[in-house]
């Protein structure tokens, strides 16, 4: 029979693997509870909500920073800005009627490179063992077998002047506006972008004629093409359609330029 010392110690001795065994086991199990735990108090996240969300958010943010960049945006500065790029276009315009270089015809000669070239007023012939020399055109020699290409040639003629004089007209336009305070930037726009529009049309219906006698008149043969003066009008009339676009836009968009000061000064 154990005394009850040696009873107390087999008791310890018994206990100690006991206890060892079975405190990994609880550590686990409280681990186990927390992740539960935190996983229940965080749902699971769907990707594509995220990404549809996030796709929202910086959607307004854009849009936000847009309308408060139309809103900080000085009018007299925007102004100014399309008065340089309308002045670029002009000059595209008044290029495109003084280079005679509409269209243009090349060939091959036994004396070298032949270029004959038609613009809107005159007619130019260059190359080797020629005098380079222009005439106006057309003539009148020039339409006794052919009076409607002659109507359509000049027609063309007219509506570009036309374009350059209206183009002056803006320009002024534009100067009067930037100069004339307050008011006169606000409600100009519609001026403004109405006479571009205008313009625009003037040289769209004058390109529209000569790509339509270039590609239905008998004397524009296989060889002829559309040259330089043409591309230059091209570029000219899609400057201004831009510019005429942007005015619209902007003035029907931006606010009062002493919207927000006069809220300020009530407040003071």
């Amino acid at each position: 029979m154990q005394s009850p010392v040696q009873s107390a110690n087999t008791a310890i001795n018994t206990s100690i693997p006991v206890r060892s065994a079975i405190l990994p086991s609880s550590e686990t199990r409280d681990k186990e509870k927390k992740i539960n735990t935190l996983a229940r108090s965080y749902p699971s996240i769907d990707s594509s909500f995220v990404l549809t969300n996030l796709l929202n958010v910086l959607r307004q943010t854009t849009v936000t920073f847009s309308i408060h960049s139309l809103e900080i945006m000085p009018r007299a500065g925007f102004y100014a800005a399309n008065l340089v790029a309308f002045v670029a276009a002009s000059v595209l315009t008044l290029t495109a009627i003084t280079i005679p270089r509409w269209l243009s015809y090349s060939y091959e000669t036994s004396s070298g490179h032949i270029t004959q070239t038609y613009g809107l007023h005159h007619r130019c012939r260059s190359g080797p063992g020629t005098v380079d020399a222009c005439e106006p055109f057309p003539l009148a020699s020039d339409c006794v077998d052919d009076e409607h290409f002659c109507s359509l040639w000049r027609t063309t003629g007219y509506l570009m002047d036309l374009s350059v004089s209206l183009e002056v007209l803006t320009i002024a336009a534009y100067i009067v506006i930037l100069i004339g305070g307050r008011e006169r930037r606000e409600k100009g726009w519609k001026l403004l972008s109405t006479m571009l529009f205008i313009n625009v049309a003037l040289q769209l219906v004058a390109m529209s004629l000569v790509s339509y006698v270039y590609e239905n008149d008998e004397r524009f043969f296989i060889g002829w093409r559309l040259d330089v003066s043409w591309v230059l009008c091209t570029f000219s009339w899609g400057i201004t359609l831009i510019i005429a676009g942007l005015i619209a836009m902007v003035g029907w968009l931006l606010p009062r330029e002493d919207g927000y000061e006069r809220l300020e000064n009530r407040r003071r």
